[in-house]
């Protein structure tokens, strides 16, 4: 083990990315909604938000940004980070209205505290405050600007649909350790909040994803100053956890796959409730060419989706299958010309006859929970542990260190 371990950091040596701070998690620390048992039925159809002025647009645009920015705020006081937990919960739900949580829990208790402490505030001025808090305190650090313009994942809610956006379109929306922890925290906001009833992920670009970045390997190690095991396991955690949020969620979610999909942000594709794509999408997941194993639940869903000959194929071959082939098999659902999927979804989801008003949440809902119930969830969840658990020991080898400085060495 250590003798590998050394072997990774001789390769990875000098490609560590200097001058880049990796992300530090204010996951504890991110705005969430309250759970909607918390709110009664009156007020689950008045938390329905209907933007019909292009100004209350603009401000919801605004908001959703500024919560994706809100991971990178990494040196602010507590202070602010229940301020601005108060502001979201205020500007996504309302007034608080739930119920005093135990004295015994100190952080819930001050995040009621402050959440209660705005009153009546309308929801448009919490996210106007909101959004003004979040852009000043990234302005006061100007290494965050550009960061500032140009966020990594784009989120809209617009009439029951939390539509979220891969945006490094010049990296090819590969996944970095923000995007991981951003789309953890965005499907939390999207499954909790009882105005939303479909979530569509897709992407900015020609692709679709081209996977995890592999600049977070020496980025994590620079970050946990040389420690590899940290880095390892911190690294295992978050892949653990993200795969874990597409296991629970509870509501519908759709893929729209623009263009080729690979890796982690293919495999996790298994768990989605339906997924469509444009004929120039293609799905592999090149494990056994990086010297990796499988995650995303993959070991299980793929042999059901694909049969287990092609799995085998796309798990230990690095095939690689072409959207045309993927719909024959019944991956996707549909295949959409490139340059009308915006169109179509907007036609799916918001016309007359499209899904936001012809189905009904609560149905949706309930035959999810059948088809995938608790024993389904606890096995997903077993088998996400032993997927990282051979993963991390992966990361540990030699044959994923060679492939590292292969990979590097092209840089």
């Amino acid at each position: 083990m250590n003798r590998n371990l050394g072997f990774i950091t001789r390769c990875l040596g000098y490609s560590l990315i200097r001058n880049q701070k990796c992300f530090i998690s204010n996951s504890r620390y991110l705005p969430s909604l309250i759970k909607s048992k918390q709110i009664n039925y009156a007020s689950i159809h008045n938390s329905i938000r209907k933007f019909s002025s292009s100004n209350q647009d603009v401000i919801e645009k605004e908001f959703q940004t500024a919560i994706a920015n809100f991971s990178k705020l990494t040196t602010i006081d507590n202070d602010m980070k229940l301020r601005l937990i108060a502001l979201c919960k205020q500007g996504s739900i309302g007034p608080c209205t739930s119920d005093k949580p135990s004295m015994f829990n100190a952080d819930e208790k001050a995040e009621y505290q402050a959440w209660k402490a705005l009153g009546e505030m309308s929801q448009d001025d919490a996210k106007k405050q909101y959004t003004e808090l979040v852009n000043k305190l990234l302005n006061e650090n100007p290494d965050k600007q550009k960061s500032q313009k140009e966020p990594e994942l784009v989120f809209e809610e617009r009439d029951q649909v939390y539509w979220i956006k891969l945006n490094r379109p010049k990296q090819y929306n590969a996944i970095t350790p923000e995007m991981y922890q951003g789309l953890i925290d965005a499907l939390k906001r999207s499954g909790e909040d009882p105005g939303i009833k479909f979530t569509v992920i897709t992407g900015n670009g020609p692709y679709f994803s081209s996977g995890n970045d592999l600049n977070n390997f020496p980025r994590a190690i620079e970050e946990y100053d040389g420690d590899i095991p940290k880095a390892m396991d911190e690294s295992r955690a978050l892949c653990q956890r993200f795969v874990s949020a597409f296991i629970d969620f509870p509501k519908m979610l759709i893929g729209a796959i623009n263009g080729p999909a690979f890796g982690i942000m293919f495999t996790t594709l298994g768990l989605y409730d339906c997924v469509i794509s444009t004929e120039k999408a293609f799905f592999t997941c090149p494990f056994s060419s990086l010297g990796q194993s499988p995650e995303g639940c993959s070991t299980h869903t793929f042999p059901q989706i694909f049969g287990p000959s092609k799995a085998s194929e796309l798990l230990y071959f690095n095939y690689r299958m072409p959207a045309e082939e993927a719909h024959r098999l019944g991956f996707l659902s549909r295949i959409v010309p490139s340059d009308q999927l915006q169109n179509h979804l907007e036609e799916w989801l918001y016309s007359e006859k499209g899904l936001v008003k012809t189905c009904y949440p609560n149905s949706m809902f309930n035959a999810k929970g059948i088809v995938r119930n608790e024993e389904t969830r606890l096995m997903l969840h077993e088998i996400n542990k032993v997927e990282c658990d051979f993963l991390q020991q992966s990361w540990s080898s030699e044959e994923c260190a060679d492939a590292l400085q292969k990979f590097y060495s092209r840089k």
